[in-house]
């Protein structure tokens, strides 16, 4: 079995009352049932063990890898075309994510209008009307961009065009954008919670997520001190190539072996 996170359980709140049976029944039964069981982090494999009782032994993290594609791109006639095709400004702030609470876009809007930064933020999520009231109430609706749905194809190009990358989810089993990001040479900001500190690593500047004021600090920081960019940009890239999907298929599949190893010594023993 693999379980990537368990926000539907911990943050039971955002979700339908078929969701939350679906995991309380459903897969808290396999779970159990289950003897061997992947997950994508070590901080969503202690999340296993404690709402599900789990013998850690039995949960194998496999992380997440981050796709070659994802290197800085220069060829400017290509990130021209990008640009014309999103519509995006000349320098932006970039957040990639959907509009579930936890992904905490609403904190970052407020942090954004909070603070006294003037380069545009661009947020590929749907189309929000209350965000857009907000960011006109602090006189900023010009500076806060919805793009359009970005093809994956683009997203290297969207994140080399960045001056800086934020993530201020609350939740997340993994947490992948913050690492693609880092890949592309953009330095990042990153919620301090759930599993990101451990996959970023100490390659990114950390933000309490409830507190718009401390994200407000962290935005700043990564556009205006030009030491700790430069500083990062060099790191992130480094620490993105630890993570790669052939050496997470590697090691799927040796699990995948020890279960089938298992399994036919199991019934070898049922027959003697």
């Amino acid at each position: 079995m693999t379980i990537h996170d368990l926000n539907h359980m911990v943050l039971p709140q955002f979700y339908t009352p078929l969701h939350q049976f679906y995991y309380q029944i459903f897969v808290r039964s396999c779970a159990i049932r289950s003897e061997y069981i992947l997950t994508v982090s070590d901080f969503s494999k202690k999340e296993l063990v404690r709402n599900f009782t789990l013998d850690p032994g039995k949960i194998f993290v496999t992380y997440n890898g981050v796709s070659e594609n994802y290197v800085r791109v220069e060829d400017k006639k290509y990130l021209a075309y990008v640009r014309e095709l999103y519509e995006l400004p000349e320098n932006y702030i970039f957040c990639i994510s959907n509009d579930k609470p936890h992904k905490n876009i609403k904190q970052l809007v407020r942090a954004y209008c909070f603070s006294d930064l003037q380069i545009p933020l661009v947020l590929a999520s749907p189309v929000d009307r209350e965000l857009i009231r907000m960011a006109e109430l602090y006189g900023k609706k010009h500076l806060v961009f919805f793009s359009k749905y970005i093809r994956e194809r683009h997203l290297p190009a969207v994140y080399s065009m960045a001056r800086l990358f934020v993530y201020p989810s609350t939740y997340e089993g993994f947490g992948l954008p913050p690492l693609e990001a880092l890949a592309c040479g953009i330095p990042a900001v990153v919620a301090r919670s759930s599993s990101l500190p451990e996959v970023v690593g100490s390659n990114a500047i950390f933000a309490d997520p409830y507190d718009f004021q401390d994200i407000a600090k962290a935005l700043k920081m990564g556009i205006e001190d030009d030491n700790i960019r430069e500083e990062l940009c060099s790191r992130g890239v480094q620490h993105a190539k630890k993570y790669s999907w052939l050496a997470m298929a590697k090691k799927t599949l040796d699990v995948y072996e020890q279960c089938l190893s298992a399994s036919k010594s199991l019934t070898v023993g049922e027959v003697l």
